[in-house]
């Protein structure tokens, strides 16, 4: 979805990224999954901490500087899982 938004910046549409809640319920659920604690699941443990400050922003729009970094943290991520 990033790279979507990215294509096409917008207030609005970066508005779609800002989804704290999604990534607090997958941060816990990762958390829980003491016994696959591989290599790439403690990068996606990472990605979305890094992610987490970039989106929750309040009541602030999400800036396309932010929308770039979110692009950029998750592209690398999901090159990594896919040739996992």
């Amino acid at each position: 979805m990033s790279a979507v938004v990215r294509r096409n910046c917008s207030t609005q549409g970066a508005e779609l990224l800002h989804q704290p809640d999604l990534l607090n319920y997958f941060g816990d659920k990762l958390k829980e999954m003491t016994e696959y604690d591989t290599p790439v699941l403690k990068n996606i443990r990472g990605a979305l901490g890094q992610v987490r400050p970039l989106i929750d922003t309040g009541d602030r729009p999400i800036s396309p500087d932010s929308v770039k970094k979110v692009n950029a943290i998750t592209s690398k991520l999901d090159g990594e899982i896919f040739t996992r």
